[in-house]
């Protein structure tokens, strides 16, 4: 029956044919969109604001210091590339043995 539930969940798509979870996961960040590039354009409004009002963090460009000695994957590199990728999210397994974003 589940199976079912999540098939019929599936089949259901908005006017550009995109299926409504991959549509929900584009507009939080976590996929790209329907060009294969990610963009903050894409995400929630709520989002964008959170983007716009803390630039230098999005961008991964604070010190370790001001984080409180947490540091970037990006920090210590300057070129161009690294500095215009999307923020990249990796999986880790929690103590309940569930996967977590980070």
């Amino acid at each position: 029956m589940a199976a079912a539930a999540v098939k019929e969940v599936n089949g259901k798509r908005d006017k550009n044919g995109i299926n409504y979870a991959r549509k929900a996961m584009m507009r939080c960040g976590l996929s790209l969109g329907v060009d294969g590039n990610w963009r903050t354009t894409q995400l929630f409004p709520h989002l964008q604001e959170i983007v716009k009002k803390y630039p230098a963090e999005f961008e991964g460009k604070v010190k370790s210091a001001e984080r409180g000695g947490v540091t970037s994957e990006r920090e210590g590199g300057s070129s161009e590339e690294n500095e215009s990728a999307p923020p990249t999210f990796s999986a880790v397994m929690n103590s309940a043995r569930n996967e977590a974003l980070v």
